[in-house]
């Protein structure tokens, strides 16, 4: 059994989005977009659950999770037009989702969400179960660096080692190059 690779029923398959979510909108369409909201630009919209870290609104909703990523970024970056987002998919390679993989991305997000915002939902709507996450760019902590590709899969892919699932990264954007 080697660890990294796909071969394994329990498998999953890590994809880091290659958008640069630069715009002032991105955090706002893509919180819609995980949690199926009715502002979503999706045919289908399920209100799904919020599970989140490192906010400031508990307990949070839709528009407080927008609120505090986008107040979290504003304190870092006044002026500065930078990447406000990271959007992360878990694809999981079995139908009906188990304990091991839901705690496998709460230990994920939570570890993630010690210093930068971190917001994830399921979602059911393929063959396979995935999971959106979405991760702050910004830290809320004064001393962290802003998230850089390079680490976030880097801090992935030291959770996923432990995990007892096998997983492969698909670096479509490049950002491991970065």
């Amino acid at each position: 059994k080697s660890l990294g690779r796909i071969h394994a029923l329990s498998s999953i398959l890590i994809k880091i989005a290659n958008a640069v979510y630069t715009n002032d909108s991105s955090i706002e369409n893509m919180i819609n977009y995980i949690y199926r909201t009715k502002n979503c630009k999706s045919k289908q919209t399920e209100a799904l659950p919020i599970h989140a870290y490192g906010i400031l609104t508990v307990p949070p909703t839709y528009t407080s999770l927008i609120n505090d990523f986008q107040a979290v970024y504003i304190s870092a970056n006044p002026e500065n037009s930078s990447r406000h987002i990271w959007h992360v998919i878990f694809s999981y390679n079995r139908s009906k989702i188990s304990k091991k993989f839901r705690n496998c991305i709460d230990v994920i997000a939570g570890s993630i969400g010690l210093v930068y915002p971190t917001c994830y939902a399921y979602h059911f709507d393929s063959n396979h179960i995935h999971c959106h996450m979405v991760i702050s760019a910004t830290p809320f902590l004064p001393a962290p660096e802003p998230l850089t590709g390079m680490n976030l899969a880097n801090y992935i892919t030291i959770k996923m080692n432990s995990s007892g699932f096998t997983f492969d990264i698909n670096d479509e954007g490049g950002f491991l190059n970065v």
